[in-house]
């Protein structure tokens, strides 16, 4: 995941990409290694003229997943 995210931040290298259709790239393709969420579980941060990706509801002290994000994870595996 970190090398993803670092890859699309070297590939793009300035803020030019709406903060939206970065984080629709960024997890298009599977959830956030440290959340375990999606796009609607982050929020775009400029630093340095690149995108990153904070997350909204980080693990616990233990590493385990936010309960709404578990809740999430559910309802997108039984559509």
């Amino acid at each position: 995941m970190l090398e993803r995210v670092l890859r699309m931040n070297i590939n793009k290298g300035n803020l030019d990409e709406n903060p939206t259709e970065w984080l629709e790239h960024l997890f298009e393709d599977e959830y956030c290694a440290e959340c375990g969420g999606d796009t609607t579980h982050h929020t775009p941060i400029p630093f340095m003229g690149n995108w990153f990706a904070r997350c909204d509801y980080p693990p616990d002290e233990d590493g385990n997943l936010h309960p709404l994000i578990v809740q999430y994870r559910k309802l997108k595996k039984e559509e």
